[in-house]
């Protein structure tokens, strides 16, 4: 039932991506935002552009690698998926276990995703209204005091995030989306609302209460 529930809502989302929400969203220019950004593209053949950071780090059997993106609509510049995502490759860059869970530590703060979105290439967690609070915990972390676990099955995986690669990569990424203020672009807020009510973000342990400081 909860692969099938993970389906429905997947397909809700994609479904809303193809349908422009004209409520919401807006003119986006992107390539002056973030065209000299590392991590920025453009797809001339689907007029989409893409922003991504992604943190990585090698063991002698694997890679971790976790990244956040940010992707507009095709034809448009409207913000239409903003994503957490998390992938264990083996030495050939195929998936070698699908992470189920991921707690990112900053400071005294417990940011979780006890469900992830669990697709082919990575597993997922959508950043809505409640996800901006991790967006904007992490632009604002100190970077030699952040940590995270990863989870599958029974096992887990933990470790400290390295200063200056962290700084590179999401924290770059979170004060770029900040900066621009991208999630007053997003044109589909409503089907982000109803994937974190399954996918859900708890702080400390409990759930997100609108307001809460990151």
């Amino acid at each position: 039932m909860k692969k099938i529930l993970s389906f429905i809502l997947a397909g809700l989302l994609i479904l809303s991506l193809a349908v422009p929400c004209f409520a919401e969203g807006g003119e986006f220019d992107y390539a002056a935002a973030l065209g000299d950004l590392e991590g920025y593209s453009f797809d001339k053949f689907d007029k989409q552009w893409k922003y991504y950071r992604a943190y990585t780090k090698s063991y002698s059997d694997a890679k971790v690698i976790i990244g956040m993106h940010a992707i507009g609509e095709k034809g448009g510049s409207a913000l239409y998926d903003v994503s957490l995502y998390v992938k264990i490759l083996d030495l050939d860059g195929n998936i070698l276990y699908e992470v189920k869970s991921i707690d990112l530590l900053l400071g005294e703060a417990l940011y979780s995703y006890k469900n992830l979105y669990v697709a082919e290439d990575a597993s997922f967690a959508f950043l809505g209204e409640d996800g901006q609070l991790l967006i904007e915990a992490l632009a604002a972390c100190d970077p030699e005091d952040a940590s995270v676990r990863l989870g599958w099955g029974t096992s887990q995986l933990s470790f400290d995030l390295d200063p200056d690669m962290l700084t590179d990569s999401l924290i770059e990424f979170c004060q770029a989306y900040l900066e621009n203020d991208l999630w007053a672009y997003c044109n589909n807020k409503a089907a982000f609302e109803t994937l974190e009510k399954v996918y859900s973000l708890t702080l400390n342990g409990e759930p997100i209460r609108r307001g809460d400081a990151a």
